[in-house]
């Protein structure tokens, strides 16, 4: 596993804030005991590289949280241009729940202006396991002085929407309400639906 030099310092590090009354989005099986899960194992790219912290992934916007959930799972089993389709019963299954930010967070940047920042490309966000690299600069901003919140990044499906990765440190921060199957999802502000954004992604439906 990479170890980071001692010259990388934390003054490098662009801190974003998520401010109170945010909303997060994250998909999950809601036979689970909480969509509120913080992984310590090393299968996230965002997770402790040796379990110290967990790390609980969530999006800026539904359109990212489907991409990097229900999206990303499928999309591993086709090939490059190959026509997706994903079952109607995962979409009736799986549930879109809504984190709301009761306390504002800190989380360092590792997309955009804060990448080169750090003598960072956007590799980082989107290179296959293993994820030795990306737990290492995990660990290192979970090490900050200021003791901040998680990592905001770039989805790696849909790269121009923002995901968070989340530290256990701010679990009490976040209020969850269930926003039901994904398949009855609609976004009130541009009239949107599920099949409006299954049709944008290039899924068909079974």
């Amino acid at each position: 596993m990479t170890e980071l030099s001692g010259d990388v310092l934390h003054d490098n590090l662009k801190v974003a804030v998520i401010r109170k009354g945010t909303l997060l989005y994250r998909i999950s099986d809601p036979s689970f005991s909480s969509p509120l899960f913080f992984s310590m194992n090393q299968s996230g790219r965002y997770n402790a590289p040796n379990g110290e912290y967990g790390v609980c992934y969530m999006a800026d916007s539904f359109n990212a949280a489907f991409a990097e959930s229900l999206g990303h799972s499928v999309t591993t089993k086709f090939e490059s241009g190959q026509k997706k389709t994903i079952l109607e019963d995962d979409l009736i299954k799986f549930h879109i729940f809504t984190f709301k930010v009761l306390k504002t967070l800190h989380v360092g940047e590792l997309c955009g202006s804060g990448l080169p920042r750090l003598g960072l490309d956007n590799n980082i966000n989107t290179s296959p396991k293993p994820y030795s690299d990306p737990q290492q600069w995990s660990l290192w901003i979970h090490s900050h002085p200021n003791n901040l919140d998680g990592i905001r990044y770039h989805s790696r499906h849909l790269p121009d929407n923002r995901s968070e990765a989340l530290f256990d440190r701010c679990a009490s921060s976040l209020n969850v309400t269930d926003g039901g199957a994904v398949i009855d999802w609609f976004c009130p502000k541009t009239g949107k639906d599920i099949w409006d954004l299954l049709f944008d992604h290039g899924w068909d439906v079974i």
